[in-house]
């Protein structure tokens, strides 16, 4: 009998990271989960375009910082607590796509990256609370200047990807970032000792420890 294949959600299929994850891991024998079930995967790779837009940080009102970066970590929560019941008392592995951008700043695109960067510590949170349930929860941190890759050029002339990677292209493309994810979540009980993790996959650029 054909063994049962494993069910993921992919959120932020729209974008490029989001889209390329999505083919990977039905490439690799997983289903794609249109239906309110268990999940062995959840992948959060949403990008608020909107907040790609570059602006001076004492041109940012109320509003703006409102729309730009506290909408987006809200948005995270939630959807964590929506995909809990989901992945609880499993070996479920929860991922969250977070660019590096978050951990140097970036000017002009600090309600990005502080938005990034408050759904990076929510992840983490969410390890140090959920691992006792079973899920694993990782953060991959792709390059911004491939998560923005489709069409969010007011990135250009910003100093998001201004730490040049040591490898090709190739090493950090939306493709890359996806078979890492598939390499991370293939093997939940493998990848367990590294739950709470920030994995960098931007070809050598940033190297955080």
């Amino acid at each position: 009998m054909r063994e049962q294949a494993r069910t993921a959600l992919v959120a932020g299929v729209t974008t490029p990271v989001g889209g390329a994850i999505a083919d990977r891991l039905a490439a690799d024998g997983f289903d794609l989960d249109t239906e309110d079930g268990r999940l062995d995967v959840a992948v959060y790779a949403v990008v608020p375009h909107d907040s790609l837009t570059s602006r001076p940080l004492v041109q940012i009102d109320e509003d703006t910082f409102a729309e730009w970066c506290e909408a987006p970590i809200r948005a995270f929560l939630q959807w964590l607590q929506a995909v809990h019941a989901r992945v609880a008392d499993r070996h479920a592995t929860v991922v969250l796509v977070a660019p590096t951008a978050s951990q140097e700043g970036a000017a002009g695109l600090v309600p990005y990256t502080t938005a990034v960067e408050a759904q990076r510590l929510l992840a983490k949170s969410a390890a140090r609370q959920w691992g006792a349930d079973g899920p694993t929860v990782l953060i991959v941190a792709p390059r911004l200047g491939v998560v923005a890759a489709d069409g969010a050029t007011s990135v250009d002339g910003t100093d998001a990807d201004r730490t040049p990677p040591v490898l090709d292209a190739g090493s950090f493309s939306a493709e890359a970032v996806a078979g890492v994810v598939s390499l991370l979540v293939s093997a939940p009980p493998a990848s367990r000792p590294l739950s709470g993790a920030t994995i960098a996959v931007d070809g050598g650029a940033l190297m955080a420890p």
